[in-house]
């Protein structure tokens, strides 16, 4: 799995969704896996990425451990992805 052969957390997925319709639309989408042991420290995947959802214009949910979100605000994915790692600090300086 994932968290078995990677690093305690991971952005395991992130890129934009085409639908289909009168206009073509980019919807970005963002998954974060998160090890237990970090869990058991108060730091969740589904915190995590709501954090980074907030950055798109939209929100997320899952477990613990994994995670997903989607957003309105395709052209502000990049930024969504960088603004993880200080969101990681954050809750884990504050819980």
């Amino acid at each position: 799995s994932v968290k078995e052969k990677h690093q305690p957390v991971e952005v395991v997925q992130a890129g934009q969704i085409a639908h289909s319709g009168e206009d073509m639309l980019m919807s970005p989408h963002v998954g974060i896996a998160v090890t237990p042991d970090l869990v058991e420290r108060g730091i969740d995947a589904v915190r995590l990425v709501r954090g980074v959802a907030q950055v798109v214009g939209g929100g997320g949910g899952g477990r613990p451990t994994l995670a997903q979100a989607g957003g309105k605000e395709a052209h502000r994915l990049d930024e969504a992805i960088r603004k993880a790692p200080a969101l990681l600090r954050e809750i884990a300086g504050g819980k």
